[in-house]
């Protein structure tokens, strides 16, 4: 319906340092999420909530940083 949203995000990043030729540190190659917003009583409050995954970073001294997921839950009232 009109009062919601559903939506769906990936990103597929492939970095480079050009002085060393290696990839960035700490930027995920792969990142995705899913979230809705769903609004009541005439749009006036919105609860909305997300599923967020992270995958494997490279750190220093060539250390993999784990992937990892994350949901957030959210609102807002208009006044």
């Amino acid at each position: 319906s009109d009062d919601t949203t559903l939506y769906a995000n990936y990103t597929l990043t492939d970095t480079k340092d050009f002085d060393t030729d290696e990839p960035l540190l700490r930027r995920p190659r792969d990142k995705a999420s899913v979230g809705f917003d769903q609004y009541f009583w005439e749009r006036t409050i919105r609860v909305g909530g997300q599923y967020l995954f992270v995958g494997d970073r490279l750190d220093t001294r060539d250390e993999i940083l784990n992937q990892y997921y994350l949901v957030n839950l959210n609102g807002s009232l208009y006044l």
